[in-house]
């Protein structure tokens, strides 16, 4: 029993500290599918949503990336949890519109794609990506859809 009791108490103290990292920001502006620039404590910073990549602008659902970002984050509180920062000194987030993962919900809605690169174990993206698949939401109603890692790779 004391075992079941400690280990209850352990899995709060994670789940209260992964919260605690959540931060509330401002937005500033949204640059593309995947990438916003938000005020944090006084600062401005560029975040690249975690775990997931839309079409480039000009791909198709490009625009509609972009449009889709800007209609979940709009006229909402917003907040981040850090992840990392990538090489471009951006910080990768999940991005939280009124308490709602909108990493997750551009991927349910068929515009971006599960990065699996970099968000490997992430089964609700994993989900969402397979859920909007066989729906042919967004951009998955294309026959074969090009991700934006291969079209960014034979841009070069």
């Amino acid at each position: 029993m004391t075992f079941l009791v400690g280990a209850l108490l352990l899995i709060a103290l994670i789940i209260w500290l992964d919260n605690a990292s959540i931060k509330p920001v401002e937005l500033l502006s949204v640059s593309d599918g995947d990438t916003l620039r938000v005020s944090l404590e006084g600062k401005t910073y560029k975040v690249r949503l975690y775990g997931i990549d839309t079409p480039e602008s000009d791909q198709p659902f490009g625009g509609a990336a972009k449009q889709a970002l800007q209609d979940l984050v709009a006229n909402k509180a917003l907040s981040i949890k850090e992840r990392d920062e990538d090489r471009y000194g951006r910080l990768v987030a999940i991005v939280y519109a009124d308490g709602e993962s909108v990493n997750l919900q551009l991927v349910e809605g068929g515009y971006a794609w599960w990065y699996r690169d970099y968000a490997t174990f992430n089964m609700p993206l994993a989900f969402a990506e397979f859920s909007a698949r066989l729906d042919d939401r967004g951009l998955w109603q294309e026959e074969n859809p090009t991700p934006p890692w291969e079209w960014r790779r034979n841009q070069r």
